[in-house]
């Protein structure tokens, strides 16, 4: 694994069907900093290109969590909604 080079390693529910893009998850996004990046809907985000908004259509999560130590995160957590509406690991 390259430095800085995020990859899809392990899903449940999601189907892929093209390459994602997943340059939106940098640890320096100040929503991090908050704890969370959030989309109310991946397929309405705003401010983001078409390859990411199409990474997030496929994905279909709301919530980015990081995952590691102080400066040095090494994982991103995905979390969706469920149809009742509480959060689950996806």
């Amino acid at each position: 694994m390259h430095p800085g080079h995020m990859r899809l390693a392990r899903s449940m529910g999601v189907r892929l069907t093209e390459p994602l893009d997943l340059g939106f998850l940098e640890p320096a996004r100040p929503e991090f900093a908050r704890g969370a990046l959030f989309f109310e809907s991946p397929r309405a985000a705003r401010d983001v290109s078409e390859s990411v908004r199409r990474t997030l259509e496929q994905l279909d999560l709301n919530y980015f969590v990081l995952a590691g130590f102080v400066n040095t995160p090494w994982a991103v957590l995905g979390l969706g909604k469920t149809v009742d509406g509480i959060s689950v690991e996806r």
